[in-house]
């Protein structure tokens, strides 16, 4: 499990505050590991599907733990503010 931390001052997540799009995340920051989460091919394919996936659930486990839930609904928040961006 990697254990992300939420970062007091993640200039990164400051940025994305302003465009959800950037392509730019600090390893280890919870917020930047999520907005990455929802920038990727497995989350996509979850909403294709309609429901988490066995490759989307490793992916949350290995990051978050037993937080996986948690982590999934900022996921959802942050691939809801990519989408309205663009």
């Amino acid at each position: 499990m990697l254990t992300p931390k939420k970062l007091d001052s993640c200039e990164t997540c400051a940025a994305a505050q302003l465009n959800p799009r950037t392509g730019l995340f600090n390893a280890g920051c919870i917020d930047c590991t999520t907005r990455h989460i929802a920038h990727l091919q497995i989350f996509f394919e979850c909403q294709r599907a309609g429901r988490i996936t066995e490759p989307y659930m490793n992916n949350l486990k290995h990051c978050f733990g037993d937080d996986w839930k948690a982590a999934h609904e900022t996921v959802k928040g942050w691939a809801k503010r990519i989408k309205e961006a663009l």
